[in-house]
């Protein structure tokens, strides 16, 4: 906790030093560090026009060669900026979607801001433009992200993701960890979830040396 908030605290402080920010632009986005994302949630809150300074993200991000980009520091920020000010964190993430550099990434950006109902929906917009790797949306399994998620976007959301190649696997992956925690807490499952669940089942081809 410490950590986190001496982390969130030098995000302010860089927010708040023009400098600095353009200084340390390249390292942000191309730098690995268990705090990025905390740090990054620190500058946004600590932005007196978080808009630019997403901007500025954006274009540093672009310049990093493809294989170096860590979007890692951004997905803090546009938690931070959904926090600040919701309408923003809106415009920003409906743009992300379709964006040459932020696309690709767009998953775990939007699972940073929180999956509501138009979060899910950007998700399987993103999903058939086809930006972004399948990969990506193991995102999904992690920390309970899916948790408040409409079961029935969801459910529509896996089943396209199913479709994908090397995309089944990622979607029973996922929807196991969502399935493991209504287990936990007791709680009926949508059909809707029931219906995927069986579907993607039923597609499962076990090989001799498989369990």
């Amino acid at each position: 906790a410490k950590v986190d908030a001496l982390a969130e605290e030098y995000g302010r402080q860089v927010a708040g030093d023009e400098a600095l920010f353009a200084e340390l632009l390249a390292t942000i986005t191309s730098a690995s560090g268990a705090y990025l994302a905390v740090f990054g949630r620190g500058m946004a809150l600590g932005s007196i026009d978080p808009e630019a300074m997403w901007q500025s993200l954006r274009q540093a991000l672009a310049q990093v060669a493809e294989t170096d980009r860590n979007p890692q520091a951004m997905l803090g920020f546009i938690e931070g900026v959904r926090q600040k000010s919701p309408a923003l964190a809106t415009r920003l993430l409906d743009a992300a979607v379709d964006d040459d550099v932020l696309g690709p990434f767009f998953p775990p950006i939007q699972v940073a801001a929180g999956l509501d109902i138009t979060g899910m929906a950007r998700l399987q917009l993103a999903l058939e433009r086809g930006r972004t790797s399948i990969w990506h949306y193991r995102c999904l399994m992690y920390g309970r992200v899916t948790e408040n998620a409409d079961p029935e976007m969801l459910a529509k959301l896996l089943g396209l993701l199913a479709s994908r190649e090397k995309g089944h696997l990622v979607a029973i992956d996922i929807l196991g960890m969502y399935l493991h925690r209504d287990d936990r807490e007791t709680r009926p499952w949508s059909p809707h979830i029931l219906k995927l669940g069986l579907s993607l089942l039923a597609r499962v081809r076990f090989t001799d040396d498989e369990n």
